[in-house]
């Protein structure tokens, strides 16, 4: 069985996701600054207890950030789904 844990998106950097009153008041001391990595948690319960999975958006690079090429891995499947589809409606392709 294959199982998808990572995909690309295009359109869309983290910067993007974040408020852009942050970002500016960031810039405004650290111009060399910027957000490269976000990482959520989702704990999924089982008979054995919580099962932790990371769900990571990064970019690896300046030209992922230029390009806005975004990488987002998660070990849940239907998770990384899900987060794909809103990555979609607030702009990534």
């Amino acid at each position: 069985m294959v199982k998808v844990t990572s995909v690309v998106m295009e359109g869309i950097t983290i910067a993007d996701l974040l408020k852009k009153e942050f970002i500016e008041e960031i810039k405004k001391t650290e111009k060399d600054i910027s957000p490269i990595a976000l990482i959520m948690v989702k704990a999924v319960k089982n008979e054995e207890g919580n099962i932790i999975h990371t769900i990571q958006l990064s970019h690896t690079n300046n030209d992922d950030i230029a390009q806005k090429k975004l990488f987002l891995n998660c070990l849940d499947e239907k998770a990384l789904e899900n987060i794909k589809n809103a990555l979609q409606k607030v702009g990534a392709k």
